[in-house]
């Protein structure tokens, strides 16, 4: 999930920026804590494991950069909630090699054409 917050910009994600202890607070289970990652602000988990990515807000949380492919390493990754971010290139194809994967939400960002259909299985 490091991978995630560096490839996303996370030193300037909306909520770093107004204080919140959601971004390198090791006494928080923030991210990049040494707290497990399923307590980390935007992940949701089951039976220990990262099913649900929650980063799309009505205002979004100003991610900024590319999806990162290493989120096909997310094994029971289900939902990926991007919306309203600056994120910019393609959806990974990796994405599709995710068996459980059912839900990909990233309107209003700046991602470019095409989308993958390994996604579409």
């Amino acid at each position: 999930m490091a991978v995630f917050y560096y490839a996303t910009g996370g030193d300037d994600w909306r909520d770093c920026h107004e204080g919140k202890a959601v971004c390198r607070d090791p006494n928080s289970e923030s991210y990049l804590s040494g707290k497990d990652e399923c307590s980390w602000f935007g992940n949701d988990c089951k039976d220990g494991m990262i099913t649900k990515l929650y980063f799309g807000t009505s205002i979004g949380n100003s991610l900024a950069g590319t999806i990162p492919s290493e989120l096909a390493y997310l094994p029971e990754l289900e939902s990926l909630f991007l919306q309203n971010n600056r994120l910019r290139g393609t959806i990974p194809t990796e994405l599709g090699t995710l068996k459980k994967f059912h839900t990909l939400v990233v309107t209003n960002n700046l991602l470019e054409s095409p989308f993958p259909e390994s996604i579409l299985d």
